[in-house]
Formats: C-alpha cells, sequence, structure tokens
C-alpha cells in the first residue's frame, strides 16, 4: 500500500522522536527548532516546548566549542565525532561526542544544523579507570624488591624499574636503548657465548650468580624469554643482591602471582560489564575467548601470542557498553539507522582501549574483529593483509560462536550451520587457514562449545 506525503512525514516524524539518541535541530544561530525525546531527557526537561526557542550555546560548558563547529562547518558540510561537555538543565555536566551536519536551501546557504550526540560519561569514567588499573600496574613493577631489566633480540633495553636503576647507579631514562652487555658486563661488544642465543633455540630460562668487576658487586641473575616473535623477541632479567635472595623469593612470586591474578580479574572485569547490559550473550565473550585460543594453538602460534588472543575474544565487544539496551535486546530485526548503531562499536572499543599500553595489539584487534577479507567488513572495509592475523582469527571465532548460540531475534542455529557459514567464506570472508584449523579442531571435537 502506498503511502501519501502526509503519512510518509508522520512516519519519520515517529522515528525520530522514539530513537534513543539525542537529536536536534536549530537555526543558523543556535536556536533549537525540533527536538525528539532523548534530547528533551538528556537535557533535564520534560516538555518539547521547554527546550524550544532555547539557544545550544546556553548547555557548552566551553562556549568557545560551538564557535570551533560552526567554523568549520563553513568549509565542510558536517564535523563529526566532536568531543565536549554540556551541562543539563540541573547543572550536571556530562562528556558527549556531538556529530553536527549544515541545512542548507536550494542555493546551498546554511540554514541551520541538525545534530546527534552520545554521552559518553561512562565511557570515559571505564576508561580512566582501566588506565589507572594500567598505572598499578607500572606502580606494582616499579615497587618490586628486585631489579627487572626488559632486553630486545636486537640486545638493546627496552625497559627497567626503579630499582634496576638504582642496583646500577643510573638514571632510569639513560639506560633505554643501551646495549644490554654494556651495562652488565662493561663491554663493548656482545657476549662471544650469549644466552639469549641458547633460549631462542630451546626456550626455557636460565639462573646464575654473576660478580660485576666494573661494578664491584656480585648478583643472583634469572633470565627468561617473555616473547617468541621472529626478530622480536624479548627477554626479562631479574637482578637481585645474593644476601637478599633466599630472604626475598616468596615474596617475588606471590608478587607476580597477585600481578598476573589482577591484570586477568580486571580483564574479566571489564568483559562481564558489558554481558550485563545484554544477558541474552551472556558468556559469548569467553566461549569467543576459549575458540580463537584454541584456534591459535592449532595455528602453532606462540604461547605470548595465544595468551594475546585470549585476551582479545574476552574484549572484542567491550564496545557495545555505549549501545542502547534496546538495541542490543530487540528481537525483531534492526532499522538501518539501529544497524548504524550496532556497527559502531569496534570504533568504540578502539577508542576505550587504544590508550591501555597491552603487550599485545588488543585495540587493533577490537577495531578489525568485523572486517573481511574481501572488503565488505566494517568499519573500514579493510582487505587482505590490511587485517592482522589475531583479528582473522577472532573474526572466525565470533561467527561461530554467535552461529552457535541463542540471539534475542533467533534460536541458536547450531554448530553444523556454523561451520557450513565459514566454509562458504573460506577465502572470501575468512582467512583460509584459520578456517581450516577451526574445522580440523571441530571434526575432532576439540573446539571448546
Amino acid at each position: 500500500m502506498n503511502l501519501t506525503l502526509s503519512e510518509t512525514e508522520d512516519k519519520y516524524r515517529r522515528i525520530f522522536t522514539r530513537l534513543p539518541y539525542p537529536i536536534f535541530v536549530t537555526d543558523r544561530k543556535g536556536f533549537f527548532i525540533d527536538v525528539n525525546i532523548a534530547c528533551i531527557e538528556f537535557l533535564g526537561y520534560h516538555n518539547r516546548e521547554d527546550v524550544i526557542g532555547k539557544n545550544v550555546i546556553e548547555f557548552y560548558v566551553n562556549p568557545e566549542h560551538r564557535d570551533r563547529i560552526v567554523a568549520e562547518l563553513k568549509k565542510k558540510t558536517d564535523v563529526r565525532w566532536f568531543e565536549t561537555f554540556l551541562k543539563r538543565r540541573d547543572g550536571t555536566v556530562r562528556e558527549v561526542v556531538l556529530s553536527i551536519y549544515t541545512l542548507r536551501d536550494k542555493k546551498g546557504k546554511i540554514i541551520g544544523y541538525e545534530g546527534i550526540l552520545d554521552d559518553i560519561t561512562d565511557i570515559r569514567k571505564m576508561q580512566r579507570e582501566i588506565e589507572n588499573a594500567a598505572k598499578e600496574w607500572r606502580e606494582t613493577f616499579d615497587s618490586m624488591i628486585d631489579g627487572v631489566m626488559i632486553v630486545g633480540e636486537d640486545k638493546k633495553i627496552k625497559r627497567i624499574n626503579k630499582v634496576f636503576a638504582e642496583l646500577f647507579n643510573s638514571n632510569p631514562k639513560e639506560l633505554i636503548g643501551k646495549p644490554c652487555y654494556s651495562l652488565i658486563f662493561g663491554k663493548d661488544k656482545p657476549c662471544t657465548v650469549c644466552p639469549q642465543k641458547r633460549l631462542l633455540e630451546r626456550g626455557g630460562s636460565e639462573i646464575w650468580d654473576e660478580h660485576l668487576y666494573h661494578l664491584n658487586k656480585t648478583f643472583h641473575i634469572s633470565m627468561s624469554l617473555i616473547r617468541r616473535e621472529a626478530k622480536n623477541a624479548q627477554f626479562v632479567y631479574v637482578f637481585r643482591d645474593i644476601e637478599e635472595f633466599l630472604d626475598t623469593k616468596l615474596k617475588l612470586k606471590k608478587s607476580q602471582f597477585l600481578l598476573n591474578q589482577s591484570f586477568r580479574g580486571i580483564t574479566l572485569a571489564m568483559a562481564k560489564l558489558v554481558e550485563q547490559r545484554d544477558p541474552y550473550t551472556s558468556g559469548h565473550g569467553e566461549r569467543v575467548s576459549v575458540i580463537s585460543e584454541r584456534i591459535a594453538k592449532e595455528m602453532g602460534l606462540g604461547e605470548e601470542n595465544v595468551e594475546g588472543i585470549r585476551i582479545c575474544g574476552l574484549l572484542h565487544d567491550i564496545g557495545k557498553i555505549s549501545v542502547p539496551v534496546e538495541i542490543l535486546n530487540k528481537s525483531t530485526k534492526l532499522t538501518e539507522l539501529e544497524f548504524k548503531f550496532i556497527k559502531l562499536h569496534p570504533v568504540t572499543g578502539y577508542e576505550i582501549l587504544k590508550n591501555i599500553r597491552f603487550p599485545w595489539p588488543i585495540a587493533e584487534v577490537t577495531l578489525q574483529h568485523h572486517e573481511r577479507l574481501n572488503g565488505s567488513g566494517y568499519p573500514h572495509g579493510l582487505k587482505g593483509n590490511e587485517i592482522i592475523m589475531e583479528a582473522r582469527i577472532l573474526a572466525v571465532a565470533d561467527v561461530v560462536e554467535a552461529i552457535s548460540s541463542h540471539r534475542p531475534y533467533r534460536p541458536a542455529l547450531g554448530t553444523e550451520v556454523a561451520m557450513d557459514e565459514i566454509k562458504k567464506g573460506r577465502g572470501l570472508l575468512y582467512d583460509p587457514d584459520v578456517v581450516d584449523r577451526c574445522l580440523s579442531l571441530y571434526q575432532r571435537d576439540a573446539l571448546g562449545i
């Protein structure tokens, strides 16, 4: 049945009014001429009439931000992802992301602006909490009673803690980048018999006592391989005064155990935070983590890489924290606009994680886990080798788990259907090696689902 113009306008007015994101329209001077319910509620009012006629400048904590937006819009049609602070009617301040679009007449003259805002106050709060956790990790690293040094395969020092710098009577910044053999043994060239070479060949660790004559100090030294990537291996050295070794050995083990437990606990808590908003997919992150980890092991990736992929599986959907619960739990087909909101979650997840110094590319994997080999994925339409391997593994694991499990809009389709899907997309959407490893695990009943 064809809709009349009036009916069509009514339909889109209802959509505009009910959208969960605050949307507003102003004239070119900034006076509100239209707002939806979400915008009215965000600003702290009860009725549309209370907002219409007010100027947006009243709500900016930094009015110059409004001037900057208007100046930009004179040069282009829109300004997206502009972060600022808005104050509500009751005086509370919220951190938001604004996207503003120009409204122009037939001659191209600006007659007004249309905007949508996303309240990121809670996201930024969580981000700061995560950053504080990372800071606590660094403080714990620096507070360890032993001197710790991380050295690359190129034999240059990558990181040290404060105790290490004190043991060698040096400024921490001055030691970064120096050759380890120069600092430890006072030599101007690498050792003839280097323990790093032995560890690269057989793994494990080495422990020995060493008297450093140029310092006139004796240390108990332990050395381990902590990353076994081609041309990017890393080794950790722990230096301890020999007299204190027996007394502090148990304390070190406890400190390292608590540090690992703390990191794992924070990661799992972040994943659970998202799942609490979406009970229909509870456990999705943990199941994707298990599948990803097993595929990575099947591919022969190193233990450190496998651990990173496991963490990626837990955190890959953290960006859904910004998606309204009504959309996440919707039992019917999503509208085009709702699906656009969903497709923003990799970008949001990346923004949350990008400034956290993980030893793995967690933020990049989160951003890319919906990309596909042929460029049909999102958010950036990456192709082939533009997509990092960890994201390719996660993409397959995510699809397999999603199809195998229940969703608000459909019952579980089963693992057989999931296997058929990745077979069809092998080499087109999904990495063929990853698909083959996944199928092999499934055939051996070793996939973990």
